[in-house]
């Protein structure tokens, strides 16, 4: 038994409504100007005379194919696909979904038949179509993200169109290309996590050529992020080179993470000259001396009238540093009576340790709601980014979620 054709485009336009899930542009935005759609448009499943074709393809045969071979991983590219309707009716665009984060879609605009903006916009759905005059064209602005793809693999992307054209609902662009990346090396690259604020630290990467033989050259750093020092040294094994570099973080950097690239001048792939350029991305994450994994205390979701518990561990980041916990006092809601308890990690004979279990209970239940308040704990001496007068406190979070029995 066949199904008519209204009926397969509205089973074809849900499933491809449910499978378009990922991309940066899933939430729609207010056109620029109206698109005014014909009344026709108004249905992704209207059957329509108007007929989308792409403007100057690259293959003939493969009109929504493009190929842009081999490119610069982690560099951006723009490029339009133009759509010229060439019926006699108009061809509204319902929907238009990149299959995964190395496409965005930027823009829409429509041209009249003489080249004269109809409309805008930044995305397009069934409540807000784009409507294509005959012999007028949809110029689809896209950005290919390399950086979203695995390095040095034949990538192909996809961008699904939802239309009212005659020829299929569905149109699929596809786009080809090969991230390359000059120079191998982990692909977090340079990771300085948990900096203590009062010591710095230091971030190293081992970068290699992409293959034996490869002639390729790092040759020095371009430009080093403000307020870090860094440094490229050049090895060698079984005469092949392969580069260290080290980026440094001093004390006193500023709290918080920060994120960024590393510059090199290289030379060509044949080993020439010194034109090339390659970045490495870095993160940095600059906190206290004494660190609590994990920060908050968190109880989780329990039950009321329930015993609750929450862990942590304390630690002092500076190399051979040791810390003494005097006392730990809660701030919590009325009526709570929380009980705080820490242990040392194989403590020195003054009970100093790197380490420290921190558990705090709350063992007559907490009341239905949230629970939340503030865990004190004083260490016995200062320390970079301690809070209270002695700069020796260290404060933890009380968080958790108490339902009903």
């Amino acid at each position: 038994m066949s199904m008519n054709l209204p009926i397969a485009r509205a089973l074809l336009a849900a499933a491809l409504a449910a499978s378009m899930g990922c991309g940066p542009n899933d939430a729609p935005t207010e056109p620029d100007a109206p698109a005014g759609p014909s009344a026709r448009a108004q249905d992704p499943t209207a059957d329509s005379a108007g007929r989308l074709q792409v403007v100057d393809p690259e293959n003939p045969r493969r009109p929504f194919f493009v190929d842009f071979g081999e490119v610069t991983w982690g560099e951006v590219i723009d490029w339009e696909t133009r759509l010229t309707n060439v019926g006699p009716e108009p061809v509204a665009l319902f929907s238009a979904q990149p299959a995964c984060g190395c496409t965005r879609l930027m823009r829409f605009t429509v041209l009249s038949s003489d080249g004269e903006k109809v409309a805008s916009a930044q995305s397009v759905s069934s409540q807000r179509p784009l409507d294509v005059p005959p012999g007028g064209t949809l110029v689809m602005r896209q950005q290919l993200v390399t950086d979203k793809a695995f390095p040095n693999e034949n990538k192909l992307a996809l961008i699904r169109l939802l239309t009212t054209s005659a020829d299929e609902p569905i149109h699929t662009l596809e786009v080809r290309f090969i991230p390359m990346r000059r120079f191998y090396h982990d692909q977090n690259g340079l990771q300085a996590r948990a900096v203590p604020v009062s010591h710095g630290g230091e971030a190293k990467l081992k970068l290699l050529t992409r293959s034996a033989g490869e002639r390729m050259r790092i040759l020095r750093i371009a430009d080093t992020p403000a307020g870090f020092t860094a440094r490229v040294e050049q090895l060698s094994q079984s005469g092949q080179p392969y580069w260290l570099v080290y980026l440094t973080v001093p004390p006193l950097a500023p709290f918080g993470v920060q994120r960024g690239s590393l510059e090199f001048v290289t030379t060509d792939d044949d080993g020439e000259g010194e034109d090339g350029r390659y970045r490495v991305p870095y993160v940095v994450q600059v906190v206290p001396d004494v660190s609590a994994t994990p920060s908050v205390a968190s109880f989780g979701l329990v039950q009321e009238g329930a015993p609750a518990q929450a862990t942590s561990e304390l630690r002092a980041l500076v190399p051979g540093a040791r810390l003494g916990v005097r006392s730990a006092t809660v701030e919590g809601p009325d009526g709570v009576r929380f009980e705080a308890s820490y242990e040392p990690e194989r403590p020195d004979d003054a009970g100093r340790s790197a380490r420290w279990s921190v558990t705090l209970s709350a063992p007559d239940g907490l009341p239905v709601g949230k629970a939340t308040g503030v865990l004190r704990l004083e260490l016995d001496e200062p320390f970079g980014g301690g809070k209270g007068e002695g700069g020796n406190v260290l404060e933890l979070r009380i968080r958790g979620q108490v339902q009903p029995r």
